[in-house]
C-alpha cells in the first residue's frame, strides 16, 4: 500500500501562482480606482466642495470634475462643512435651516434666523446666524432630523458674524463683517475677547494646524494672514482677488480661495501665499462657499505597476533556479 504525498515543488508552484494572481488583481483594482469614481462619498479624501447657486458641486484634488451633488433643497447656501460618518452639512442663508446630506432633513433651525457659516469640531457643530448677531453650538447626537442638541449661544461682541473657524485647541473664531473684527470663544464657550480690529469687510476665515489665521476682505479683494493671538504676519498675503467670500485649507499646505465675483477658486501655498494655480477651478456660478477634505496620499498607479512587475520578475527568477536544481 502506497501513501500519496504532495510534492514540495508543486506546493511552491501553487503558492507562486496564488501570489501572481493576487498581484494582478491588486494592480487591476488600483488602476481602475485611480481612473474612475463610481459614487460620491462625502468627506472622501481630497474632494473639494463648492456652492453653485442653489446646488453643491464637487471636484477632485486636481481640480477636475465639477459634478453636481444630487441634493434636494439647498436655498442660498453660504456655508459648507464636512463631518464624520459620511456627512456634508450646508448652511442655507436663503432659508432658516442647516441641512445634512445624504439625507435632506433640516437638522438645525433657529426660528426665523438665517444661518451663514458652519464649522465642525468632533461632535460639535458651530453656527453663525448673521441676521440676529448670534453664534450657537450644537452637539451632533444622531442622524435623524432634530437630533442635533442645542448647547448654548451668545451674541457678545458679534456684528453680522459670517466666517467661522476652529483652531487645533478647539477655540472658535468669528469674522464680524459688521464692525471689522475677529472675536474668539474657547471650546468651553467662554469669551476669549476680540483678537483683531480694524479689518475691512472680513468674510472668509480659516485656521491651519500651526495657528495661522487667514482672513479674506470681501470688498478689498485680498487675504491677510495673522496668528490666532492677533499678530499681523502679512496684510496683503494674497492680492488681486475678486470678492473672496470663503477660504479653505486641505491639510497639505494648500489654501483655497473662493472668488464670488468671478466664480473662480484659486489654489495657493498657505506658507508663502504664492499662487499654485490662481484659476484652479473656473466657471462656478453663484460661488459663495467652499470646503475641502484632507487628502490621503495614495500610491501612483505607475508605482504599483512597477512593484507588481518586480514581484513577477522575482518569481520568474526563483522558478528558473528551482528548475535548475531539479535537473
Amino acid at each position: 500500500m502506497s501513501t500519496k504525498t504532495n510534492s514540495p515543488v508543486k506546493k511552491q508552484h501553487g503558492m507562486r501562482f496564488t501570489l501572481v494572481i493576487t498581484m494582478i488583481a491588486a494592480l487591476a483594482g488600483i488602476l481602475s480606482s485611480s481612473t474612475a469614481k463610481a459614487q460620491l462619498v462625502y468627506g472622501d479624501a481630497g474632494q473639494i466642495y463648492v456652492t453653485s447657486n442653489n446646488t453643491i458641486k464637487w471636484y477632485n484634488q486636481d481640480g477636475s470634475g465639477g459634478t453636481t451633488v444630487s441634493l434636494g433643497g439647498p436655498n442660498g447656501p453660504t456655508g459648507l462643512a464636512l463631518a464624520s460618518s459620511n456627512t456634508l452639512l450646508v448652511a442655507n442663508n436663503g432659508s432658516t435651516y442647516i441641512s445634512r446630506y445624504p439625507t435632506t432633513n433640516a437638522y438645525v433651525q433657529s426660528g426665523s434666523a438665517h444661518p451663514y457659516d458652519i464649522a465642525v469640531n468632533g461632535s460639535t457643530l458651530w453656527v453663525t446666524w448673521n441676521t440676529i448677531n448670534l453664534v450657537e453650538r450644537y452637539t451632533m447626537t444622531g442622524t435623524g432630523a432634530g437630533q442635533y442638541t442645542y448647547a448654548g449661544g451668545t451674541s457678545l461682541n458679534l456684528s453680522d458674524p459670517r466666517g467661522i473657524a476652529i483652531d487645533a485647541a478647539g477655540n472658535v473664531y468669528m469674522a464680524n463683517y459688521g464692525n471689522g473684527t475677529i472675536n474668539k470663544y474657547t471650546a468651553a464657550f467662554l469669551d476669549g475677547g476680540v483678537v483683531l480690529t480694524g479689518l475691512t469687510d472680513p468674510e472668509g476665515l480659516a485656521i491651519d494646524s500651526l495657528g495661522n489665521m487667514y482672513v479674506s476682505s470681501l470688498s478689498g479683494g485680498y487675504v491677510s494672514k495673522y496668528s490666532t493671538s492677533g499678530t499681523l504676519i502679512s496684510l496683503n498675503f494674497i492680492t488681486g482677488l475678486s470678492s473672496p467670500s470663503a477660504l479653505a485649507l486641505d491639510g497639505a499646505g494648500n489654501l483655497f480661495v473662493a472668488n464670488s465675483g468671478t466664480g473662480i477658486v484659486g489654489k495657493y501655498d498657505a506658507a508663502t501665499g504664492a499662487p499654485i494655480n490662481a484659476s484652479f477651478i473656473t466657471g462656478v456660478s453663484g460661488l459663495t462657499a467652499i470646503t475641502v477634505s484632507t487628502p490621503i496620499p495614495v500610491p501612483e498607479p505607475s508605482s504599483v505597476a512597477l512593484l507588481c512587475i518586480g514581484g513577477l520578475a522575482f518569481l520568474a527568477w526563483r522558478n528558473r533556479r528551482t528548475f535548475r536544481a531539479m535537473r
